[in-house]
């Protein structure tokens, strides 16, 4: 794999915006070079997010205009930013004035000052034990890995009771194993050969993403991602990246006590946040959609589909 490059960020790609299309329609940002999602309320609404998991775009500077130049048959836009992007908190503010606000804080790895240093102790034993059991290795062609990936990922659904937008189809999947700049890597059982966890990273130029990661139960039982983690992190430091963003934890806010955040807390070297962004794209719409005592009160966002008014669109189970 080459090094660290200025290619198209994957979250900003249209391939994968089209990952998305079975259930929303991909809306382009020409000019920032990025995309969105529109999807539907209720008959004949509809509106915007960002795709899961971040807004990414290659240039800040002219999302505004794209902003700017959206159909009005949207009623508003939401998504989450990314920690890494080269954008102020003010200049986030001005583009999104209904909601900025700090949503969660984000790990990440300081890839080009010895990252392995700063690894909690507890990690480094965990890693060192899991890595006895399991090898590590980059597929060089994710897609074709999509059935042992879904099986993995069944696993993870059932584990969690996961529904909604994240409980990602086959179809979905196989676009996006197919997309430049998601890169897959698997923990191989040493013994029996089998593929027991993998992860899926969102390449973004000089910076990547976790994504995605699964396992089977040998691989929970192996702690693969304990050597997953450490094997991928070494890989993109040698490749001369930046920062390797591991996200949050899980929920909808920071929550010290979190499994998730503390697992990726013990790889972390610095935190940054990500903030909760909207904007309101056609205000009569919005106003009617949520014309209630309840919508009006609420601190939701768009409030039209505050969960706790109607069921949510993205309830797919």
């Amino acid at each position: 794999m080459a090094a660290a490059s200025q290619s198209t960020p994957l979250y900003a790609s249209a391939g994968y915006a089209q990952s998305f299309a079975e259930w929303m329609q991909p809306v382009p940002l020409p000019r920032a070079g990025g995309h969105l999602l529109a999807r539907a309320w209720q008959a004949t609404g509809w509106d915007l997010m960002a795709p899961y998991p971040l807004l990414q775009v290659a240039n800040w500077q002219a999302l505004e205009e794209d902003l700017a130049g959206l159909d009005p048959r949207y009623a508003s836009l939401v998504g989450v930013t990314d920690s890494l992007a080269d954008v102020t908190e003010a200049q986030l503010q001005a583009l999104f004035p209904a909601l900025c606000r700090p949503f969660k804080q984000h790990q990440i790895v300081d890839l080009q000052n010895e990252p392995a240093s700063h690894f909690s102790k507890h990690h480094q034993r965990y890693a060192r034990a899991a890595a006895k059991v399991v090898e590590v290795e980059e597929l060089p062609s994710p897609v074709e890995v999509l059935d042992t990936w879904c099986a993995l990922y069944d696993e993870l659904i059932r584990r969690h009771e996961i529904t909604g937008l994240t409980r990602f189809s086959r179809e979905s999947f196989a676009v996006l194993l197919g997309q430049p700049g998601c890169r897959a890597f698997a923990a191989r059982h040493r013994e029996s050969g089998e593929i027991v966890g993998m992860i899926l990273m969102a390449d973004a130029g000089i910076d990547t993403h976790y994504h995605l990661g699964a396992y089977s139960p040998a691989g929970y039982e192996a702690k693969a991602s304990f050597a997953l983690f450490d094997a991928i992190i070494a890989r993109y430091a040698q490749e001369g990246f930046r920062f390797l963003n591991l996200g949050g934890g899980a929920g909808f806010k920071d929550d010290p006590n979190d499994g998730l955040a503390q697992f990726k807390r013990g790889w972390a070297t610095i935190q940054r946040p990500s903030y909760l962004i909207g904007r309101i794209i056609n205000h009569a719409y919005y106003e009617n959609w949520s014309n209630s005592a309840d919508a009006l009160d609420s601190a939701y966002f768009p409030a039209y589909r505050d969960p706790h008014l109607r069921p949510s669109f993205s309830d797919r189970s």
